[in-house]
C-alpha cells in the first residue's frame, strides 16, 4: 500500500473544496407546515424547508408549551416568529454552529387555542407575547361557542361552494413559484389603484386618530397601529384569490379588506379588553347571561335564588360564588332581588330580555 505524503493530502483537500464549490441546486424539501418546534428548529425549516410555509397546530399548546417558548427561549423565539412576519432575511452567527440563512420565504402562522391556554400565554413572562408585538401581527378571533345548540342535521347532498373554493385554491398552487437560483421567492409586486389607495389611506386616518387617548382603539394601540398594513395584506390575497398574482388592485377589493381588517379590530379589542377584568366581574357577566337565557326560555322574568343552585353552570352551584355574582349583578342594576311570601327571587331588567 503506497503512503499518502503531505503534498497529496493538500491535493486531496484543494479537490474536495472545488467539488463542494460546484455542488448541485438544492432541493427544497416539500414540507410546508411545522408544529412543535425551538427557534433554531424553525429558523432551519425556513431556510431549508419550502420556500412558502406555516406554522401550524389545532391544538395550539404544543406551540405554546414547545421548547421555543420556554422560559429562556421565549424572547427569542417570539423575536424571530416577528422577524418573519416582516419577511426580513435572517442571518444568525454562531461560532458552534454552521449559520442558518433565512431569505426570501413567505411564513405564515395558523394556531387553534383553548381559552385557557389562551390566557395562560397573555400572562406568560409578564406579557411578554403582546409586549413584543406578536399578538397584533396576526389576526384574533374568539367565536362564541355554539355548545348546546348543534342539533343534529343530516349532511347536505353536495357542497358547490365549498368545491368552487377548493377549485380555486388548486388553480392558484398550480401557479409556479418563480425562485432565483438560491431557491428564493421572487416575489411578485401588486400596486394599489388610485381609488384602492385613497380608502386605503381614509382608514389608515381613521385608525390614527383614534389612538389618542378616549379614542375607540386607545386601549389596544399595539393591534390598532398595524391594522392598515393588516389590511393592505389582505386586500392582496383577496386580489390573488379572484384575480391572480399579477395587476393592480381595485377599490371594491380594498374596501372588503378594510371591513374584515375592521372586524379583526374590534374582535381583538373584545378579546383583550375582556382580558383585563377582574375575575368578579367575569363571574357577573356569566351568571347575568344564564339568568338571560333562562328567563327567555321560560318565558318570565323572575326566578328563584334556589334554581341558581340548582341549574346554573357548575361553579354558580358553590352559595358563596353565587352569592358574589349577584351582589354584583344587584350592584350594577342588571338585576335586583324580590321576596314572594318565604321564597327569594332574582327579577331581571325587562329591557334586558328585549331583542
Amino acid at each position: 500500500m503506497s503512503e499518502i505524503t503531505l503534498s497529496t493530502l493538500d491535493m486531496l483537500k484543494q479537490e474536495l473544496q472545488e467539488h463542494d464549490k460546484n455542488r448541485p441546486p438544492l432541493v427544497k424539501a416539500p414540507e410546508l407546515f411545522c408544529e412543535e418546534t425551538s427557534k433554531g428548529g424553525l429558523a432551519d425549516f425556513v431556510a431549508y424547508g419550502h420556500p412558502s410555509i406555516m406554522l401550524k397546530s389545532d391544538e395550539g399548546s404544543l406551540v405554546v408549551g414547545s421548547h421555543g417558548m420556554g422560559d429562556k427561549e421565549m424572547m427569542g423565539f417570539l423575536g424571530l416568529i416577528n422577524r418573519f412576519w416582516d419577511g426580513r432575511p435572517y442571518d444568525p452567527h454562531f461560532k458552534t454552529a454552521n449559520p442558518t440563512l433565512c431569505d426570501g420565504y413567505r411564513f405564515s402562522v395558523n394556531l387553534m387555542i383553548q381559552g385557557v391556554i389562551w390566557d395562560q400565554w397573555q400572562v406568560k413572562q409578564d406579557g411578554l407575547t403582546r409586549g413584543m408585538g406578536t399578538f397584533s401581527r396576526y389576526l384574533i378571533s374568539k367565536p362564541v361557542s355554539t355548545m348546546g345548540t348543534r342539533e343534529y342535521q343530516e349532511p347536505p347532498i353536495g357542497t358547490p361552494k365549498i368545491q368552487a373554493f377548493y377549485d380555486q385554491i388548486t388553480s392558484i398552487m398550480d401557479i409556479s413559484l418563480s425562485l432565483d437560483a438560491d431557491g428564493r421567492i421572487e416575489a411578485y409586486t401588486l400596486n394599489l389603484s388610485i381609488e384602492a389607495k385613497n380608502t386605503w389611506e381614509e382608514f389608515f386616518n381613521v385608525i390614527e386618530n383614534n389612538l389618542k387617548i378616549g379614542g375607540d382603539f386607545s386601549e389596544v394601540k399595539d393591534v390598532a397601529s398595524k391594522m392598515a398594513e393588516q389590511a393592505a395584506r389582505i386586500a392582496g390575497v383577496l386580489h390573488v384569490f379572484g384575480k391572480g398574482p399579477t395587476g393592480s388592485i381595485d377599490e371594491n377589493t380594498m374596501k372588503n379588506a378594510i371591513a374584515l381588517a375592521a372586524w379583526y379590530l374590534h374582535e381583538a379589542r373584545r378579546i383583550f379588553i375582556a382580558s383585563t377584568v377582574p375575575s368578579e366581574l367575569k363571574d357577573a357577566a356569566n351568571l347575568f347571561d344564564w339568568i338571560k337565557g333562562y328567563c327567555l326560555e321560560n318565558n318570565t322574568d323572575q326566578l328563584l335564588i334556589s334554581e341558581i343552585l340548582k341549574f346554573a353552570q357548575p361553579k354558580f352551584r358553590n352559595q358563596k360564588k353565587r352569592n358574589e355574582a349577584l351582589a354584583q349583578l344587584v350592584e350594577s342594576g342588571h338585576v335586583k332581588h324580590k321576596n314572594k311570601g318565604k321564597q327569594k327571587l332574582i327579577k331581571i331588567r325587562p329591557e334586558f330580555l328585549e331583542d
